[in-house]
């Protein structure tokens, strides 16, 4: 783990074990230098080939790892580390001049004592040799300690012999769950191993298909060693249960126990069941299916209650929108305006938008494209009030507002002008922008009004119009419309 490399490498799991026991690892400082040299001995006595070479408990490594920890290169851990108790001493030669005087003895009286305990020895040692029954005891000692070593031979040589034919080479079980039956025995004999079927048993898999396997993916094993494996009888079939009425997480459970897969969607249009219960499933509960396949359940949100969904209008001629509103419980509100880019009678917008979740009793405002008579026989166009276009993501909302400017009473007019006010405060994240406002008119056509540059400090500008000016006024900042409304 320090170096990155295993401490042997070999072409085979025998020239790995014979490393193991021959060779010395090579010392991981000399692969990375940069391990520190404490951590380094401690790595080599944990590796040593003799037990009594290593730590004798986690208590010995664990206070060589502090000691390193206070001084990464120490050099009393590990390897270099010794016990002090029998610590091997260096001692000095002696000389010649501190060899110790003794006062000489009389040699005579020892060497008579001498003489007589060996002459007493001797006697006691003919004595034991002459003894018949501790030499016949040595006779069957030696006899039986040569027999043992004889049969200890023959049997360890019996073996070398036989196992001299066989190969001991290891290989890898490979995993063989999933694979069909005829690719799994291609991958065991390619092994020189041999592969059997002992039978079948119930799985997700599909029929034929290994489902278990006698030793798990990566064991070592003997060349020629046999590998069973069970087949997949084929997916079992379940009958689905009835799951309305329970709750998400007790269907999901029911359906995972069968080894059902489970896909939740919400079903907002059921009133009759709870919210978070399960309203609907597909399939439906009693029909028959196989193990690993999908149920859909529909989890109810407690009902649209008095809600509704806005429809999507604009496909719809004027009579039949309203009739699809006043049938949903929505108030129809028509807003014509004419222009000659539409088809008379069209629908070009609506407010709320479709897919919108509103209350019944809501008015849905419709903007259509149609001319509207007045009592004095002037083709006029209504005013539409439309929703202002949302801004683009790096814009602000402008506001637009229209107020009436009283006229002087100096000089009275027949129709007041208008003003609109809009804010450029957040209008645009340049430091200056172009402002240009455009009305395209029911009457007189498309004219612009304003066209100036400003930046955000301007704030509110107000901006003039002729009050009797009917249309779409747009407005737009560096060439793109940022908001729009029908005026008149």
């Amino acid at each position: 783990m320090v170096t990155g490399k295993l401490p042997f490498d070999g072409d085979s799991a025998v020239a790995i074990a014979m490393k193991h026991l021959k060779d010395t690892p090579v010392e991981p400082k000399s692969l990375v230098s940069s391990i520190p040299q404490g951590l380094n001995d401690i790595i080599m006595k944990a590796m040593q080939k003799e037990v009594a070479s290593r730590y004798m408990s986690a208590r010995e490594i664990y206070n060589d790892l502090q000691k390193v920890l206070k001084d990464p290169n120490i050099t009393s851990v590990g390897i270099n580390g010794k016990d002090s108790t029998f610590a091997t001493q260096r001692v000095p030669p002696i000389n010649s001049s501190d060899t110790i005087k003794t006062t000489p003895v009389r040699r005579e009286v020892k060497n008579v004592e001498e003489s007589g305990e060996r002459k007493v020895n001797t006697k006691k040692n003919k004595k034991r040799k002459s003894n018949p029954i501790v030499k016949a005891l040595t006779l069957l000692l030696v006899l039986i300690l040569f027999l043992g070593g004889c049969v200890f031979i023959g049997i360890k040589g019996y073996e070398f012999l036989m196992g001299s034919d066989k190969n001991t080479e290891k290989v890898i079980v490979p995993n063989l769950i999933g694979y069909n039956e005829a690719t799994a025995r291609k991958m065991v004999e390619s092994l020189k191993c041999v592969f059997e079927v002992i039978g079948e048993v119930d799985s997700g898999m599909p029929k034929g298909y290994i489902a278990k396997q006698k030793y798990p993916s990566g064991e070592m094993i003997d060349i020629g060693t046999t590998i069973t494996v069970s087949l997949s009888s084929g997916p079992k079939k379940v009958r689905i249960p009835d799951l309305v009425g329970l709750s998400e997480a007790a269907a999901k459970i029911k359906l995972q126990d069968l080894g059902l897969e489970v896909e939740v969607k919400e079903d907002d249009e059921s009133e009759e069941q709870d919210e978070g219960k399960i309203s609907r499933q597909d399939p439906q509960a009693g029909e028959d299916t196989v193990t690993g396949n999908k149920v859909t359940i529909y989890v109810s949100t407690g009902g649209l209650g008095n809600k509704v969904y806005v429809p999507d209008l604009l496909s719809y001629d004027e009579d039949t929108a309203i009739s699809i509103l006043m049938d949903m419980g929505l108030v129809p509100e028509v807003k014509g305006s004419w222009t000659d880019s539409l088809k008379e009678g069209q629908i070009f917008g609506q407010n709320p938008k479709a897919d919108t979740k509103v209350e019944k009793g809501t008015t849905v405002v419709l903007a259509i494209n149609k001319h509207v008579v007045d009592s004095g026989d002037k083709v006029t166009p209504t005013p539409s009030p439309v929703p202002t276009v949302a801004p683009t993501a790096t814009q602000a909302p402008v506001v637009v507002t229209p107020t009436p400017t009283p006229s002087p009473t100096s000089t009275p007019v027949s129709v007041a002008n208008k003003v609109l006010k809009v804010n450029l405060n957040n209008a645009s994240y340049k430091k200056e922008f172009n402002v240009r406002i455009v009305l395209n008119g029911d009457i007189k056509g498309r004219t612009e009004i304003y066209n100036a540059t400003h930046s955000r400090s301007d704030g509110v500008i107000d901006v003039e119009y002729p009050g009797d000016a009917t249309g779409l006024l747009r407005v737009y900042v560096d060439g793109k419309v940022i908001a729009e409304q029908v005026i008149g």
